[in-house]
């Protein structure tokens, strides 16, 4: 049997690459994602104001906010390195 040639690095290099460009756009579309329900439940809670009293509303809104703002910090990063 023949030893398996290990792939080019030219080949790694461009796998790697691919990998790090769909990380970016789940970070992105994640980020949008979050940031959209917290819209809407802000949106929402300045017209039934008694969710605003709510903490299971109001700990899902924050919930989405720290969801949203982490994703678009990693992405951030992604861009320095």
């Amino acid at each position: 049997m023949a030893a398996a040639t290990p792939p080019e690095m030219s080949t790694v290099a461009a796998a790697v690459t691919d990998c790090e460009e769909l990380m970016k756009a789940f970070l992105v579309a994640s980020g949008i994602i979050f940031g959209l329900i917290v819209i809407a439940h802000i949106a929402r809670m300045t017209v039934e104001t008694h969710l605003a009293r709510d903490p299971w509303f109001l700990l899902l809104t924050l919930v989405a906010a720290g969801l949203s703002g982490w994703a678009w910090v990693l992405v951030l990063r992604s861009r320095r390195t």
